[in-house]
C-alpha cells in the first residue's frame, strides 16, 4: 500500500511538473488561484530555494543522488522496526519528494518550480510540499510516541 501512495505522489509531482513546463509563457508572472498562492513558472537550479546554484547542476544531481541513496539505505533498514504508520506515512511523502526533484535534477538538470507562495515570497512544486509535509508528519508522529 506504501508504494501505490509513493507512485502517486511521484505521478502527481511529475504531471504538474509537466502541465507547468507546457504553460511556462502564460505562468512568467504570477497568476491568482487561491488568496496568497498563485501560479509562477521558475527554474530552480541550486538547492533550496535556489541556492548554491553556483556550484553547478552536475555537482548538485551528485550531493542530491547521495543523500537519497543514504535515505534509501535508512529506509531499507528501519523502515518496519520501530515506526508507526503515521510516521511511515510521513517517511513516504517525505522520499517522494527527495525523488520528485531528483527526477527533475537527473534528467533536466534543474527543478521545475510553478507554486508562489505570496506571503512567504517563494516559489515551490509539489516535491518540496512532499518535503515540508512529511517531515512536519514524522515530527509530530515522534511527538506522540
Amino acid at each position: 500500500m506504501f508504494s501505490i501512495f509513493f507512485f502517486v505522489l511521484i505521478a502527481l509531482d511529475q504531471g504538474t511538473k509537466r502541465a507547468a513546463r507546457s504553460q511556462n509563457y502564460r505562468l512568467k508572472a504570477s497568476i491568482s488561484f487561491l488568496p496568497g498562492i498563485g501560479f509562477q513558472y521558475r527554474e530552480n537550479y541550486g538547492f533550496l530555494l535556489n541556492s548554491f546554484e553556483k556550484i553547478g547542476p552536475r555537482i548538485i544531481a551528485w550531493i542530491h543522488g547521495l543523500i537519497i541513496t543514504g535515505f534509501s539505505c535508512f529506509l531499507l533498514c528501519f523502515f518496519d522496526t520501530g515506526f508507526g504508520t503515521m510516521e511511515k506515512t510521513g517517511l513516504i511523502i517525505l522520499y517522494a519528494g527527495g525523488v520528485g526533484n531528483g527526477i527533475d535534477r537527473i534528467f533536466r538538470g534543474k527543478v521545475t518550480d510553478f507554486i508562489h507562495l505570496r506571503r512567504l515570497k517563494i516559489v515551490v512544486n509539489l516535491a518540496d510540499l512532499y518535503l515540508i509535509i512529511g517531515s512536519a508528519i514524522m515530527i509530530i508522529g515522534g511527538m506522540n510516541k
